[in-house]
């Protein structure tokens, strides 16, 4: 993400400023926004999602653009020659976005949590990394359009029926700059904290069904049953066979490091008339349906599932990974995590892991060490599995009365220390040790 993101008044947040790393932590308090703001910022990634905050562009006062508007303009109205360009910094755009982001912050929570209730006071972004923007003069079946190049990836834009070619070119480079380039839906995954109940019940649950009863239309003034957000719905659907390319190889070490380290066990299909999960032990060769499967298979098999038929994925939002973990497989997840984050997929998860940072701390730490090799050779660890602090972004959400606090937490030469684990630590030992002096008085 090249920006940061500002919001205010978002359920329980009161205020908060974020920047994605990486690899990156939401901990704290529960029920102090942790999934909501993960939400969102799924949602800012999404591009079936994003076109909703460049709605009524045209209504936008000009004079926040005025600059960028006219020296579009006059690049399609009076460039010839094909393959003339013209270039832009992204932050020439921010106070046009700032300004859709306001004028359409609410449609697109109540769009993204499937929700009319929901509401954002306020929604706008900093960007902080120096990227162009190229437009280029291109030409399509004998019409004008342009490519526009933006992280080194192009995509052309045409006209659309009456509406004029500027406004669907800024409209176009705004979705751009929000969702980091061109990401596709499948890109951009979401894993709800209840993943397993929904993996399980996915299949009684007509896809087309489940779209047209939890899905908010926009221009739909039907009262719906609204059950579930749209990232849990893409998490459902994305499970679905008909959506799961067989081809992914990027992933192949972590799905053989989840099924012989941590599930000890193979996940495959069965036939293609009915294509189910089945988990095979290692210990045995008969196959066995997801029901019957112990809970730590079922709570991973949707990541496997998903890595293995993934060529890439974008972004990752987490909700609680170390879900039905022993203590040793939290470390192990820990480690899933960081490697998923030196393959260029930004990792963001919500966490009440104290295990799990620790790990973080431990690995940022030897990722620092010159010689790092016999320590990382004992512990059974690789290249693969350090990260660098600079890499890596610990948020702390902490409920003050009606609302909740958000503070970016920064590391020392230790690593994140984590006020919402070591205060529960320092109350159960408190507790402990009355509890053994009291027995001592008794005495």
């Amino acid at each position: 993400m090249s920006y940061q993101l500002n919001i205010e008044m978002f359920g329980k947040i009161k205020k908060a400023k974020v920047e994605v790393s990486p690899l990156t932590f939401f901990v704290g308090d529960n029920n102090s926004g942790k999934s909501y703001l993960l939400t969102l910022l799924w949602g800012l990634q999404t591009q079936n999602l994003v076109w909703v905050l460049t709605r009524n562009i045209e209504k936008i006062d000009k004079k926040h653009y005025q600059d960028v508007y006219h020296r579009i303009k006059k690049f399609i109205t009076e460039t010839k020659k094909m393959g003339a360009e013209i270039s832009f910094d992204a932050k020439e755009f921010e106070a046009l976005i700032n300004q859709l982001l306001m004028e359409n912050r609410n449609m697109f929570v109540r769009k993204l949590f499937n929700s009319e209730s929901m509401s954002i006071g306020k929604l706008s972004i900093e960007i902080i990394k120096q990227n162009k923007i190229i437009l280029r003069m291109h030409e399509v079946e004998h019409e004008t359009s342009c490519l526009v190049d933006y992280k080194g990836s192009s995509a052309g834009v045409r006209a659309q029926g009456n509406e004029p070619f500027v406004n669907v070119l800024l409209a176009f480079i705004v979705q751009r700059i929000l969702n980091g380039g061109l990401n596709f839906l499948y890109r951009n995954i979401y894993f709800p904290a209840s993943r397993t109940g929904f993996f399980l019940a996915k299949d009684s649950i007509n896809q087309t069904g489940r779209e047209k009863t939890f899905t908010l239309q926009l221009d739909d003034e039907e009262e719906k049953i609204e059950p579930f957000t749209m990232p849990i719905l893409n998490f459902i659907n994305r499970l679905d066979a008909d959506n799961i390319d067989r081809k992914g190889k990027r992933y192949e070490e972590i799905c053989d490091f989840i099924e012989n380290e941590v599930v000890h066990g193979k996940v495959v299909r069965g036939d293609d008339t009915q294509n189910k999960v089945e988990y095979i032990p290692s210990s045995q060769d008969i196959a066995l349906p997801m029901r019957t499967s112990s809970a730590i298979v079922t709570e991973l098999v949707p990541l496997l599932i998903i890595l293995k038929s993934s060529r890439q994925i974008k972004q990752l939002c987490y909700e609680e990974p170390e879900m039905c973990l022993h203590p040793e497989l939290q470390l192990q997840m820990a480690r899933i995590l960081i490697q998923l984050a030196n393959l260029k997929t930004n990792v963001i998860a919500t966490t009440h892991s104290d295990i799990i940072l620790q790990h973080v701390n431990n690995m940022c730490r030897l990722a620092e060490f010159k010689k790092p090799d016999e320590l990382m050779e004992r512990y059974g660890l690789t290249k693969k599995d350090c990260i660098r602090f600079k890499d890596v972004s610990v948020y702390q959400f902490t409920n003050e009365g009606e609302y909740s606090s958000v503070k970016k937490l920064e590391p020392d030469e230790d690593g994140f220390h984590i006020p919402t684990f070591t205060n529960a630590l320092l109350n159960i030992l408190e507790q402990t040790t009355d509890i053994q002096e009291y027995e001592e008085q008794e005495d």
